[in-house]
């Protein structure tokens, strides 16, 4: 038998069960501690914290999941974890299995299972978004006891992050839609394009994050760009815009009006840009500009040429007064002849410059441009060199025109000799004619165009070409890139004038070594009609009369001139020299006087008030009306109103004196 245990053995024995009891309570307090511990972040934590039993239901929840949740602990603790009641979400807003939630996930796959964001319908109608994680208990067997869930109520960040993304959203909308280009550029290069800028430019997005900004700019314009950018990264206010070109990929110019912002791009700094494209705006102004800049020139010339008119009309009497007293043996009358026909080229001159300042009155009808047009050709065939091709391709079907027929032959062969000139070493010459439809679309990018049916005269030539720089000035009087005594430059000025006079427009196309075409629209009639031939008044001798002639005019020259000539064909003559003393005249010698020749343009009350005046006094006076100008508005409806005959200055005497007598037998007739 063993022995009995001896008293150290004894009191090793008691020893060491006193330690283990010692451990046991140390253990106990410490289980205590910790389940104090547990208990008060369980209770004050700020994530919601539940309990899930192996069944699905909840044991327990915290105060947090009451607040989170919406639902008090005794109802959250009635419900099974998976259960429809809850109407759980995905973060993107579709309904959430159970297999994808946080707490069965945890159980079958038997580990956490950490942040899946989950949405779940409160009591009073609103969505709680929470972030979920959610752990397996496990005993020490390794068998399931349930499952710990922690949420995070992460609503705010959700509808912080929602707004963002439709911040987002609005902004990419409103950057890629942007009638502007909208890029950023920083460091010289460019990024961030939006669709526009690729529009714009030419380049795709990938290629301007590789092309420095300065070469997209014109280089007569990059120095000033490039200043404002340096303006605007210093810190400094440069112009809020300017106007600039730009070169896209194809080499072509556009220009464009540039809005800059200083930002910060990524941390750094960089200049936001905003560019418009005004090309259409700027050609409308250059258009504007240059047809405000023809209408003074026009003016101005319609003023001198007035004034030359008269000058010439004072020589061209005297001439004809000269020779008329020559006997045909007279050694002078071969020079008097030359200086008479100087004279009229002056006189010519002086009518191109009118027709260019569209003062000039012309016989309009209804006619066929293309016959118009096959006439010309016949005698441009004979003076143009034969090296020059001639190509016509007329419309069958073309439209009646209203218009002067000799100002159109004049318009033709303008053109055509402008474009032999330009192909001194040969070349084609096309002559096309065909309908065409302007409508508004053509109408906005060219100022002052009506929308309508037009005539189209086009006249090509495969010549030199011009330049842009030529191209602002060819309408131009005695503007000309020819040598001296090749051309006097108001050729074109002229077509410019004819076109504008019977509402039409005339457009040059044209580049250096590619040719130039010249092309005329010519508003049509409605009615379809065409009269051949021009009126024209028979040579034959003039008689003179024995009427007394009131004659009006401010050049004392004038008055000389026409009283010498009338008195020679047995006039009696009566001189004024402003509408007060013509009217004053007339009042005194009103029976006696059977025709008044008034001027329209002089100081005074003017031609245009004295022949209202003298309607006024008696509706049936004749006047027969003289002026260097073409007659419309009011002089014409005072005209038509008095039934008298006009004459344009400066005028042959045997013209005038044509004239005089017509109508004066006129008044006789009536």
């Amino acid at each position: 038998m063993p022995g009995k245990p001896s008293y150290e053995e004894l009191k090793q024995r008691v020893k060491a069960l006193e330690k283990n009891e010692s451990e046991q309570r140390h253990s106990e307090e410490i289980l205590k501690e910790i389940g104090a511990l547990f208990h008060g972040l369980f209770k004050h934590i700020s994530d919601g914290v539940i309990l899930i039993e192996k069944d699905g239901h909840i044991a327990l929840a915290n105060p947090a999941a009451e607040r989170i949740l919406g639902l008090k602990r005794s109802n959250i603790e009635k419900r099974n974890y998976i259960s429809p009641d809850w109407c759980v979400t995905r973060a993107d807003g579709t309904p959430m299995p159970p297999e994808e939630m946080a707490g069965p996930r945890a159980m079958k796959e038997m580990q956490p299972v950490d942040y899946v964001v989950m949405g779940i319908g409160r009591p009073d109608g609103s969505l709680a978004w929470l972030n979920v994680s959610a752990a397996p208990v496990i005993n020490e067997a390794e068998e399931l006891l349930g499952v710990i869930g922690i949420f995070k109520d992460i609503t705010e960040q959700k509808r912080a992050a929602e707004a963002l993304r439709e911040s987002e959203q609005k902004y990419r909308t409103l950057i890629e839609n942007a009638y502007d280009a909208i890029f950023v550029v920083q460091d010289e290069g460019i990024t961030f394009p939006n669709p526009r800028t690729e529009e714009l430019t030419g380049y795709s997005k990938e290629e301007l994050e590789k092309i420095p900004f300065a070469e997209l700019i014109h280089p007569e314009n990059r120095d000033k760009v490039l200043e404002i950018h340096r303006q605007r990264l210093a810190g400094e206010d440069p112009p809020s815009h300017c106007f600039f070109r730009i070169i896209n990929k194809r080499g072509e110019e556009s220009w464009v009006q540039l809005n800059t912002a200083l930002i910060n791009w990524e941390n750094r700094p960089a200049i936001l840009y905003f560019m418009r494209d005004v090309t259409q705006q700027k050609r409308l102004e250059t258009q504007l500009q240059h047809a405000v800049k023809m209408e003074a020139i026009g003016t101005l010339v319609g003023g001198i040429a007035h004034d030359f008119n008269n000058y010439l009309q004072a020589i061209f009497g005297y001439i004809q007064i000269l020779l008329m007293e020559k006997e045909p043996d007279d050694p002078d009358l071969e020079r008097l002849r030359k200086i008479e026909q100087a004279t009229k080229n002056a006189i010519d001159l002086i009518q191109q410059l009118l027709t260019f300042s569209r003062k000039v009155e012309s016989r309009r009808r209804p006619i066929d441009l293309n016959q118009e047009i096959r006439l010309a050709v016949k005698l441009l065939r004979r003076s143009i060199p034969r090296m020059i091709d001639i190509e016509v391709n007329l419309a069958d079907d073309l439209k009646t025109i209203n218009a002067d027929p000799v100002q159109m032959e004049q318009i033709f062969m303008n053109l055509a000799v402008n474009a032999r000139d330009a192909m001194p070493k040969g070349g084609k010459l096309v002559i096309e004619t065909e309908n065409v439809s302007i409508g508004e679309e053509y109408r906005n990018t060219h100022l002052g165009v009506l929308p309508g049916q037009y005539a189209l005269l086009s006249v090509s030539d495969t010549g030199t070409g011009m330049d842009k720089e030529v191209l602002e000035h060819i309408f131009e009087p005695f503007y000309t890139t020819k040598e001296p005594g090749k051309g006097t430059g108001l050729g074109l000025s002229m077509v410019h004038g004819l076109v504008k006079d019977h509402g039409g427009y005339i457009m040059c196309y044209s580049e250096p070594g590619k040719g130039t075409c010249f092309k005329i629209y010519l508003p049509v009639l409605e009615v379809e009609a065409a009269e051949q031939g021009v009126e024209r008044e028979k040579d034959e001798e003039i008689p003179g009369g024995d009427e007394t002639i009131l004659l009006v005019d401010d050049e004392e020259m004038f008055r000389d001139i026409g009283q010498q000539i009338l008195r020679r064909f047995g006039y009696n003559v009566l001189l004024a020299h402003d509408g007060e003393s013509a009217l004053e005249l007339y009042r005194k010698q009103k029976k006696a006087i059977s025709l008044i020749i008034l001027d329209l343009v002089m100081p005074g009350m003017g031609g245009s008030k004295c022949l209202e005046a003298l309607l006024g006094m008696d509706p049936a006076v004749n006047v027969l009306i003289a002026s260097g100008y073409s007659i419309n508005g009011t002089e014409r409806r005072a005209i038509q109103a008095g039934g008298r005959r006009f004459i344009r200055k400066p005028f042959d005497m045997k013209q005038m004196l044509k004239q005089v007598r017509k109508a004066l037998d006129r008044s006789i007739d009536e």
